[in-house]
């Protein structure tokens, strides 16, 4: 037999019983009365690795490594490291190869402009080092 006393409160649905000031007068009585972190001299973190691990927790590590190590193995087995190394240097020289022939309106290679911003940057750090020894 229930008690008639008990009420079922649905703090979910849209008939809530607290209202967004109430909500940010809680929110605020809360952030006042924090302490921020209590110093335990490292007592939770012992405590934490005291904690029993479960089963699953362990089987998870184990076959995470296993598949690993089976993964590594395949790689080298099959030759996949210099297979995706090759494939790294293709990409790499594709977009070489795609910047310097990309043309501008102008008529300009962005290899070309690049260089030029390159040279233009080394003359400008000589004279900036340069000017630097002469007042020394």
């Amino acid at each position: 037999m229930e008690n008639d006393k008990t009420q079922q409160i649905d703090l979910t649905g849209t008939d809530s019983l607290l209202t967004s000031a109430d909500e940010q007068l809680v929110d605020n009585f809360f952030a006042t009365q924090s302490q921020g972190v209590v110093a335990d001299n490292g007592f939770s973190e012992r405590v934490m690795h005291c904690l029993p691990t479960t089963r699953k927790y362990r089987l998870n590590r184990i076959w995470t490594m296993a598949c690993s190590v089976v993964g590594v193995v395949m790689l080298w087995l099959m030759n996949g490291f210099s297979v995706f190394v090759s494939g790294l240097q293709n990409l790499v020289g594709d977009l070489i190869g795609a910047v310097a022939a990309f043309v501008v309106s102008c008529h300009v290679s962005p290899l070309l402009v690049i260089c030029s911003l390159v040279v233009l940057g080394v003359v400008g750090l000589v004279n900036v080092i340069g000017n630097e020894e002469q007042y020394i």
